[in-house]
């Protein structure tokens, strides 16, 4: 009953945000109210010169780099920057020509020429899809916005002042509860199959427990769906 109704507050809620996009004014009133009571005019300004970005030399600590985080975190990239990422674009936006090999070069890229610059991992996750289209975004147009937007802050406000710092918590709350939900929406067909519910329920405890909940979570969910392929379905 509640997930009933749930469901119902966001087909509501989505049905709003295409005439009225509800980011437009979250934002601006994010902003204001920052602008208002969070910053300060001093600090910000000092913080305020071109920083253009400058090619860094690799060395061996990249190694440990891969050997102790990136092993770890392969399985979450694939999982929330191309699996979801795609099956949630192709519920969205079903008549788009979208595939799993344009959203894997495409983050594969990303990741190779970032380093080279003093970049931190980056990626198009699930996430940043659902939140963009939750609040009225319905084009490429938006990602590109945004992109402008922290090309921006990054070559002309300093690394050493927090711009979230100054943005209200609330508002970036009511953002992630909002996307939380819909994630719930998208996957709300597993429900119906028990041993698919398992399977997602197990591998969320195993990543919650675990320093490596991702990986052992990737493998025996994987495993698990295998085995249920060649045995489960073949007694049916």
């Amino acid at each position: 009953m509640n997930f009933s109704i749930n469901s119902s507050s966001l087909k509501f809620f989505f049905n709003i945000s295409k005439k009225y996009p509800p980011g437009l004014i979250l934002i601006p009133i994010g902003l204001l109210y920052a602008l208002i009571f969070k910053l300060n005019l001093k600090e910000f300004s000092a913080n305020l010169n071109l920083n253009l970005p400058s090619f860094i030399n690799l060395n061996f600590d990249i190694l440990n780099g891969f050997l102790i985080l990136t092993l770890a975190q392969l399985p979450l990239s694939i999982a929330n920057s191309i699996i979801a990422t795609y099956q949630s674009a192709k519920d969205l936006f079903p008549d788009k020509n979208i595939t799993i090999n344009k959203l894997g070069f495409t983050y594969s890229i990303m990741n190779i020429v970032s380093p080279f610059f003093g970049g931190i991992p980056v990626c198009h996750g699930v996430s940043g899809l659902i939140g963009q289209f939750t609040f009225g975004a319905r084009t490429g147009g938006a990602p590109f916005i945004y992109g402008i937007l922290l090309i921006l802050i990054g070559l002309f406000i300093s690394n050493k002042y927090i711009i979230l710092k100054i943005f209200p918590l609330p508002i970036l709350g009511i953002i992630l509860f909002v996307e939380g939900f819909m994630l719930i929406y998208l996957s709300r067909d597993i429900i119906k199959n028990k041993f698919n519910f398992f399977i997602a329920v197990l591998t969320s405890f195993l990543i919650v427990i675990s320093n490596y909940g991702y990986l052992l979570g990737t493998i025996v969910g994987v495993l698990l769906s295998y085995l249920r392929e060649k045995v489960y379905v073949k007694k049916e």
